[in-house]
């Protein structure tokens, strides 16, 4: 035991150990800090690929109730044209809860043309008006006016399709 000890206090063998395991634990610490910031770059990276999907989804979902609602102005031109006035309001309603739905997404508001659905939701608003007027004996056959409800409903899609194409360029872009 005598010559173990005299072995380790000749070659400083104590010393050597406690510097080296000095060195191991410094090296251990710094490869620990650089594993944590590619941690946190990649969790950056995540985080941020996460917010473009979010984005993207969102601009689709904006998107699909545009489209929706374009649908729903044809439709509702060919029901006025048939005078189908009970599946007109219905059909007016449901458009006005789509515009409703596009106009509390946060996401939308950013968009130049955001107003046409203010506009197109004001015109549904008066159509159905009139149109409940004419059912309840209050208005005339003239006061529905197809050729002229029509009209404004075209223009109202054309508006409604040009804020879906902005928005799809927008999020293809973004992709």
């Amino acid at each position: 035991m005598e010559q173990i000890h005299g072995i380790i206090d000749n070659y400083y063998i104590a010393e050597w150990a406690s510097i080296s395991g000095l060195v191991i634990s410094f090296f251990g610490f710094a490869v620990t800090i650089v594993n944590v910031v590619r941690s946190r770059d990649a969790a950056t990276r995540a985080e941020e690929a996460a917010e473009r999907a979010i984005r993207a989804i969102t601009g689709i979902e904006i998107v699909d109730g545009l489209a929706d609602a374009i649908r729903l102005l044809d439709e509702i031109q060919r029901l006025n044209r048939l005078r189908e006035w009970a599946l007109v309001l219905d059909r007016h309603s449901a458009f006005r809860n789509i515009v409703a739905d596009l106009k509390a997404n946060e996401s939308i508001r950013k968009y130049e043309n955001i107003g046409r659905l203010q506009s197109a939701f004001q015109h549904s608003c008066t159509m159905s008006d009139t149109i409940e007027l004419f059912l309840e004996g209050s208005g005339t056959a003239q006061s529905v006016n197809v050729a002229q409800m029509n009209k404004v409903l075209s223009k109202e899609a054309e508006h409604l399709g040009a804020l879906m194409v902005e928005i799809r360029t927008a999020v293809g872009a973004k992709q």
